[in-house]
C-alpha cells in the first residue's frame, strides 16, 4: 500500500520548535544579562500571548484535523477573566518580585553549552517534582467529592480543553498546579547549591510545557525537545484527565515511554473520544 508522510506532524513540531527558540533568542538578545523585573513580565506577558495564539495557527492550518468540539468551542467572558486574573495580575506579580529577590537568574552565562545543560536539568527537576508529588497526590485528592470544590471550575472544560480556557483556577489549583514548581526548583537549588535560585529560562520551558499539556492540538511540541517529544506525549494524557476526569492525574505519568503499547491506546481513546484521526506515525496509508 502507497505510504504518504505525515505533514501534518512535521510541520507542527518545526513552527512549534521556531517559536519556542525565537522567543529564546529574542529574549537573551533583549535582555541579556541584566534581567530587570518590568522587563521579565512584559516578556512572560507575551509569551504568553504566544501560547494562545499558538492554538488559534493550527486552527487555520489543520481545521480538518482538529477535534470539532475543540475547533468549534466559542470563547466565553470567563475564559478571557480567569486569563487576565491570572496572567497579567497574579502570575505577573509574582514574577516580579521572584526577579527582585533575585529567585529567578538572569542569561549570563559561561557558553550556549553550560546554558543548556542548566536549564534542561532545572526544568526537569521542576517539571518531575511537581508531578510525582502535588499532581500524583494532591491533585487526586482535588477529585474527591471532599475536595472537588477547589478543582471544579477548571474541569468546567472537558473534552473542549484548549489554550485559551485553560487558565481557569481556583487559587488553591494555582499553588498546586503551578506556583509549586518554582518552589521545588528553588528549594533544590538551595540545599545542592547553596543558591535558591532557577534559571529565567528554565521557568519559561515549564511554563510551555504545563501551557502546550491543554493545547487543542496533538502534535503540539509540549518538550520543546525532539527526543523526548517523540518519546512522550502528555498533551494526549491530560486531555484524556479533562474528558474522563478521574483518570489521568500526573501531567506526564512517563507510561508511554516505559510502558508498551500505552500510547497507542490512549491515542486510540482520544481519537475515540474526539472523533479524530491522529496518528504519530511518520508515514501513513495514502
Amino acid at each position: 500500500m502507497a505510504k504518504k508522510l505525515n505533514t501534518p506532524l512535521i510541520i507542527s513540531q518545526v513552527l512549534d520548535n521556531i517559536i519556542l527558540y525565537s522567543y529564546v533568542a529574542a529574549n537573551i538578545y533583549l535582555l541579556g544579562n541584566n534581567l530587570q523585573p518590568l522587563n521579565t513580565v512584559i516578556s512572560f506577558n507575551i509569551f504568553l500571548l504566544l501560547l494562545v495564539l499558538h492554538d488559534q495557527i493550527y486552527c487555520m492550518l489543520f481545521p480538518n484535523l482538529i477535534a470539532k468540539v475543540k475547533l468549534n468551542y466559542k470563547v466565553e467572558w470567563l475564559d478571557i477573566y480567569y486569563y487576565v486574573k491570572y496572567i497579567p495580575v497574579i502570575y505577573s506579580i509574582t514574577f516580579y518580585f521572584m526577579v527582585k529577590w533575585n529567585l529567578l537568574l538572569d542569561f549570563e552565562y559561561k557558553n550556549l553549552f553550560s546554558l543548556i545543560v542548566r536549564t534542561t536539568f532545572e526544568f526537569w527537576i521542576m517539571h518531575l517534582g511537581k508531578d510525582f508529588t502535588t499532581m500524583r497526590f494532591l491533585h487526586a485528592k482535588m477529585h474527591t467529592p471532599e475536595w472537588y470544590y477547589t478543582h471544579e471550575v477548571h474541569h468546567k472544560v472537558c473534552a473542549n480543553i484548549q489554550v485559551i480556557n485553560s487558565y481557569r483556577f481556583d487559587m488553591l489549583d494555582v499553588l498546586v498546579e503551578g506556583l509549586i514548581a518554582p518552589i521545588i526548583g528553588i528549594a533544590f537549588n538551595y540545599f545542592v547549591y547553596g543558591t535558591p535560585t532557577v534559571h529565567f529560562l528554565s521557568f519559561m520551558y515549564l511554563v510551555w510545557t504545563d501551557t502546550l499539556i491543554h493545547s487543542l492540538h496533538p502534535y503540539s511540541a509540549v518538550f520543546g525537545n525532539p527526543i523526548t517529544d517523540y518519546l512522550m506525549k502528555p498533551n494526549i494524557e491530560h486531555n484524556l484527565h479533562h474528558m474522563l476526569q478521574n483518570q489521568y492525574f500526573m501531567e506526564n505519568s512517563m507510561e508511554h515511554m516505559f510502558v508498551k503499547g500505552k500510547l497507542e491506546k490512549d491515542l486510540a481513546l482520544y481519537n475515540k473520544i474526539c472523533e479524530t484521526k491522529f496518528s504519530y506515525d511518520l508515514y501513513l496509508d495514502a
